[in-house]
C-alpha cells in the first residue's frame, strides 16, 4: 500500500489548482478567443527582489545564509530567480515588522522586475501566539495574544498599502508587487485549550484570524491597483496551497507529511510553523505558474505532479 506522503503529493496539483481561485490574479494574461487581439509578448524577469519577513526569508528551509535574517537559498523566490537567469536580491529578514518591510523597499529600483513579499505577521506578533496556544497551551495568554493580534489588524492594512505604495514610487511603476499571503498554521477549527472543561477555541480563533488577515492584504493589493489604474499588485493566498499538509495541533502528533515545521519536531525553535524546505518548493512552483498567467515569459518545464499549470 502506498505510503500517506505519495497520495498527498498526488493531490498537490489539484491543491495548487484551487490555490489559484483564493488569487487575486486581474493582472493574469488571458488566452486571446478566436479572433481577438493577440496576446501581448510575455515580458522577461530580469531582476527580483525579495522583501519580507521569516517567510519570505526562508526560515525553516535551512541552509542559512546567516542566523540573523535567516535568508535561504531554498526559500520560495531564489529558485525562480536561479532558473529565470534573473537578477536576485533578498532584502527579506526574520522578525521583521512592517517597518522594517518598508526600509527593505530601497532594494527595489526602476530595473526591478519583481517583487515578492510576505508583511504584518510579526505585528500580530505570531511568535506568541504560536508559543501561547500551541505550545504553553494556556487559554488566558492565548485568548489574549488573538484579541492584540486582532486589534492590530487595520495598521497592519494601512501599512502593507504604504509598503506597496513605496514599492511602485522605487519601481518607477515598472515592477509587479506581489503579496504572498501566510499558511494556514494548523489544520483543526475545533481545537481547544484545554480540550475538557472550561476551554478556548484556539483553533476557530485563528482560521477566522488568517482570514481576517488574508482580506486585509487582498484589499490592500486592490486599492494599489486602483491607485495605479494597472494590474502590477496581486496577492497569492497559500491557505489552500498548504490544505492538508498544516500540522496537527494535537501535542505528539505524528506531523510527518505537514509543510510546516511543527513545534518540538525540531531543536531549532526559531524555525517552527514555518514552511519546510518542501513547503517552500511548493509556493516557488505556484508562483512560477502564477508569474507566467500574469504576462512574464516563463519557460515550460516536465510535467510533475507539482508543476501543473494554474486553470
Amino acid at each position: 500500500m502506498p505510503r500517506a506522503g505519495a497520495f498527498y503529493r498526488g493531490l498537490q496539483s489539484a491543491r495548487t489548482a484551487r490555490a489559484a481561485v483564493a488569487l487575486s490574479c486581474v493582472a493574469c494574461t488571458p488566452a486571446s478567443d478566436a479572433g481577438g487581439p493577440p496576446s501581448p509578448t510575455p515580458r522577461p524577469i530580469t531582476a527580483i527582489v525579495q522583501l519580507g519577513d521569516s517567510f519570505s526569508s526562508g526560515n525553516g528551509a535551512g541552509n542559512y545564509e546567516e542566523d540573523t535574517c535567516r535568508r535561504s537559498p531554498d526559500n520560495y523566490s531564489a529558485p525562480l530567480a536561479r532558473e529565470l537567469g534573473a537578477s536576485y536580491t533578498n532584502a527579506s529578514c526574520s522578525g521583521a515588522r512592517t517597518s522594517d518591510i518598508a526600509e527593505q523597499v530601497s532594494a527595489v529600483t526602476p530595473d526591478t522586475s519583481v517583487v515578492f513579499l510576505t508583511a504584518g505577521g510579526n505585528n500580530a506578533n505570531f511568535a506568541r501566539i504560536i508559543s501561547s496556544c500551541f505550545v504553553l497551551r494556556t487559554p488566558n495568554s492565548c485568548e489574549d495574544a488573538m484579541n492584540k493580534a486582532t486589534a492590530a489588524l487595520p495598521a497592519i492594512e494601512e501599512a502593507t498599502v504604504e509598503i506597496l505604495r513605496a514599492i511602485d514610487t522605487a519601481s518607477q511603476g515598472q515592477a509587479t508587487a506581489i503579496l504572498v499571503g501566510y499558511p494556514r498554521l494548523f489544520a483543526e477549527h475545533s481545537y481547544l485549550i484545554p480540550p475538557v472543561a472550561e476551554s478556548y477555541g484556539a483553533g476557530a480563533t485563528l482560521a477566522r484570524l488568517q482570514d481576517a488577515a488574508d482580506a486585509l492584504q487582498e484589499r490592500a493589493a486592490a486599492q494599489l491597483r486602483e491607485e495605479t489604474s494597472s494590474a502590477r499588485f496581486l496577492f497569492a493566498s497559500t491557505q489552500e496551497l498548504f490544505a492538508g499538509h498544516e500540522p496537527r495541533a494535537q501535542a505528539f502528533h505524528d506531523n510527518e507529511e505537514a509543510w510546516l515545521v511543527s513545534p518540538f519536531s525540531s531543536s531549532d525553535v526559531r524555525a517552527w510553523m514555518h514552511p519546510t524546505a518542501h513547503g517552500y518548493h511548493v509556493e516557488a512552483t505556484y508562483l512560477r505558474e502564477l508569474l507566467a498567467r500574469a504576462g512574464f515569459a516563463i519557460p515550460a518545464s516536465p510535467a510533475s505532479p507539482e508543476s501543473t499549470p494554474l486553470p
